[in-house]
């Protein structure tokens, strides 16, 4: 698989799975600021999923 395949899905994933149509916008100002909502979206979307690292518990100092 190419490196050229694999970037064609990633943006027909965007344009389809992050902007619900296809794109109605004429002009490529519109169709940019499209894509650009769709790219947060995204990056949003990314960034909810990921976990995060728990950390240790710290044990609590006696009280004198």
């Amino acid at each position: 698989m190419s490196f050229l395949t694999i970037r064609e899905a990633r943006i027909g994933i965007l344009k389809h799975g992050f902007l619900g149509q296809s794109m109605r916008a004429k002009g490529f100002a519109h169709r940019e600021l499209a894509l650009a909502w769709g790219v947060l979206t995204h990056n949003l979307w990314k960034l909810a999923r990921l976990r995060k690292p728990k950390k240790k518990a710290v044990p609590l100092a006696k009280a004198a």
